[in-house]
């Protein structure tokens, strides 16, 4: 994260495995109980190893659990000041050859159907139970846990406190958009209209305050053009020949400049693909020199070229852009994709050789989408592309998913009924941080912030304000609940390790976080404690 080496360099990890169940809710069973490993990554060099000494655990999410603990240099920090042990625990399905329930056999699809978000969390719940026995963390104070999660991880940290509070005593959920589901069709547009913003206010820095402009033209002009100067222009594996391909492309686009948004880091980050500081700086600056050159026939599809592959070709390995692996079908079914995939075996051969750090998660991921969790379907490039919501695009969504995995039950708003969405007044002790320049977070409970962006408003007190549009709830948070809203911040940017070139905004966010950490500690030790809020 840092020039002086990210945190498996500066704090290299104690390697650990737990057994846990493959399924936690069977009780009758003809074969006797099926376990597997978890892998746990944990680091000691602060921890002062007392009863009152903190546990500051993340519960992993959709990739290999080194590229996490890499990438939230935050959580040491904080170790350091608390005297406090990290670890960091694998999601199921994700490692790389580690926690899979049947090891290389775990891809199939009637193995796929222990992939789920009660299962994961039943791990966590395993896990963290086992390591209080190990680490004699004996009596209700002992041991005070707080929970970290970025994105999906964020929804999990919010998830496992709901389910299982006695376990941890709160929970830093950064980024969580918790309550996004397709049939919210206004998530969509408000979705792309905060990434679209991004490139507005940054282009202004760098002189060049068309850059917004220019991108909403060159999506105008995807709608344009025919297939065949789509396909000349675009670096597009297969020539485009349906409107399901336009569609594919515009949601390939769109979700590649989100993306890019939403990295839009002051330091060199890694997380998804090697990106320079403020990534969309620099994709506005390449679309102002060639806007200027006035290079090619159609130089507004020329300039997203340019910023797409900024985002998902920035090692310059990629060939080229994978349309056929969109998660979105052809109406009627016809089977796409490309020669030599295997949906009923293992991983289909790797197209993420750019430098994903996060791992060839393909597969896993679109069966999550598939079943619990279809706000945000991956592309060719392993990234979590939204796809706007529509009745078309979950229809399509629905037919590929069909394809995919013919035996499994599409539920798209199970995850509402199980944990309430954005009801969660009965929730404590939770951080709910966002940041402008992060469009997830408008599935979140800082809804209203991107709702202001959008309209150009000012976000002062925006984490108080009801949002305009969603569920007539509006997020009812339990009391304790703390929503922190960066206005500079990109996608949980604040569990990133501090640099020099961090913002005071986001120096401050971190400042109230750990202000309400120490609280909850203080409050599961039961001692006196002052108001923070």
């Amino acid at each position: 994260e840092t020039a002086g080496g990210g945190p498996l360099e500066r704090f290299p990890p104690k390697v650990q495995f737990f057994w846990t169940d493959i399924d936690h809710f069977n009780f009758v069973s003809k074969s006797p109980a099926q376990k597997f490993a978890v892998k746990v990554l944990t680091y000691d060099g602060f921890y002062n190893r007392l009863p009152e000494s903190p546990l500051l655990v993340y519960l992993g999410n959709e990739g290999v659990i080194e590229s996490f603990y890499n990438n939230t240099g935050a959580m040491f920090e904080i170790a350091e000041e608390m005297g406090a042990l990290v670890v960091f625990i694998e999601h199921r399905y994700y490692g790389n050859g580690t926690s899979l329930p049947w090891g290389g056999n775990s891809f199939t699809e009637e193995h796929l159907a222990f992939l789920t978000v009660e299962q994961a969390m039943g791990d966590f719940a395993e896990v963290l139970s086992q390591m209080r026995t190990d680490l004699e963390c004996t009596g209700a104070k002992a041991c005070p846990t707080i929970l970290f999660g970025g994105s999906y991880g964020a929804m999990l940290v919010v998830w496992f406190r709901q389910k299982y509070p006695h376990l941890s005593v709160g929970g830093v959920a950064a980024s969580a958009p918790v309550n996004t589901f397709a049939d919210d069709l206004d998530l969509g547009a408000l979705f792309w209209n905060a990434s679209l913003s991004v490139f507005g206010s940054e282009g202004k820095i760098v002189g060049w305050p068309q850059c917004e402009q220019t991108v909403k033209k060159g999506m105008d002009e995807i709608q344009k053009k025919s297939l065949r100067q789509l396909s000349g222009t675009f670096p597009v594996c297969k020539k485009m020949e349906t409107e399901t391909d336009r569609l594919r492309l515009e949601a390939y686009v769109r979700g590649a400049l989100s993306t890019l948004a939403m990295s839009d880091y002051s330091v060199q980050a890694d997380l998804m693909q090697p990106l320079p500081p403020f990534p969309v700086r620099e994709a506005c600056k390449r679309m102002r020199q060639h806007v200027r050159k006035g290079k090619g026939s159609s130089p507004l599809l020329k300039d997203l070229v340019g910023a797409v592959n900024l985002m998902v070709n920035s090692t310059e390995k990629l060939e080229c852009w994978d349309l056929g692996r969109e998660l979105i079908e052809e109406e009627g079914g016809r089977e796409r994709g490309n020669a030599g995939e295997d949906f009923s075996g293992n991983f289909p051969p790797s197209l993420s050789m750019g430098g994903n750090s996060l791992g060839d998660i393909w597969k896993v991921w679109s069966f999550q989408v598939c079943t619990e969790l279809p706000m945000q379907p991956l592309t060719s490039e392993d990234f979590g592309f939204l796809i706007p919501f529509s009745e078309d695009h979950s229809r399509a969504l629905k037919a590929a998913c069909a394809r995919l995995f013919p035996h499994t039950k599409w539920r798209p708003l199970w995850m509402r009924t199980a944990t309430g969405g954005d009801s969660l007044g009965s929730v404590s002790n939770l951080i709910f941080s966002d940041g402008a320049k992060d469009p997830w977070g408008a599935g979140g409970p800082n809804r209203a912030c991107y709702e202001r962006i959008v309209q150009g408003k000012s976000t002062e007190g925006c984490e108080e304000m009801k949002p305009q549009t969603g569920s007539p709830q509006s997020f009812a948070l339990h009391p304790s609940a703390v929503r922190l809203f960066i206005r500079d911040g990109a996608h949980h940017a604040d569990l990133r390790a501090s640099d020099p070139n961090d913002s005071e905004e986001l120096r401050r966010a971190r400042r109230k976080e750990r202000e309400v950490m120490r609280k909850w500690i203080d409050e599961a030790l039961g001692k006196e404690v002052l108001n923070v809020a």
